[in-house]
């Protein structure tokens, strides 16, 4: 009988615990889409075998390869802090790569690394924001949109990503300066 209100107590406290973890990371993402410093991404284009898996949009980047002085102090799948700056378009650009957070009051985000290429000095980079998640009925439209555009020459795609203190959430995708949502919107007008 005395351990009942122990228990009640420790139920609680669990409880509290498991809705304050979904919570926080909600508002985490909320705080950074609302206050964040907006970034534009260019996208490349992709294997259109493999640019659609489940109900997003799969995304690579281009300006995700740095070159270093030397290759080997990073390691495949190291996370690594990235500072950005804007190139004269207004696009993302990576301004340096750390293994240790900025100490500057600067705009970065975390990445990883993808790949390392010794006899170039070079890395690439995985950004944390490679799927567009799209409405099920949405995501096919979006997929055929997306990859005729990417391999696209004449086109311009790139990601709207807003970045707050290391953390970054992927707002829109946009085709020659349009949202995708609007254009699968509009095709689907057409049928």
């Amino acid at each position: 009988m005395k351990n009942k209100p122990v228990r009640y107590v420790l139920f609680a406290v669990m409880c509290c615990i498991q809705l304050y973890i979904p919570v926080s990371m909600v508002l985490q993402q909320n705080d950074t889409l609302n206050n964040g410093v907006p970034y534009l991404f260019l996208t490349a284009p992709v294997d259109p075998n493999d640019i659609f898996r489940g109900k997003y949009i799969y995304l690579q980047f281009s300006g995700n390869e740095v070159v270093v002085d030397s290759t080997k102090v990073w390691n495949y799948d190291q996370e690594v802090f990235v500072s950005l700056e804007k190139d004269e378009k207004g696009f993302a650009k990576i301004k340096t790569v750390s293994s240790d957070q900025p100490a500057v009051r600067e705009d970065f985000m975390k990445a990883k690394i993808l790949s390392i290429f010794p006899d170039q000095h070079k890395i690439t980079l995985q950004f944390p924001f490679e799927r567009y998640y799209m409405e099920e009925f949405d995501a096919p439209v979006a997929e055929s949109v997306y990859a005729e555009a990417a391999i696209d020459t004449s086109s311009v795609t790139y990601a709207l990503v807003m970045v707050k203190n290391g953390k970054t959430t992927l707002k829109d995708v946009f085709i020659d300066n349009i949202p995708v949502k609007t254009i699968v919107s509009q095709k689907s007008k057409e049928r």
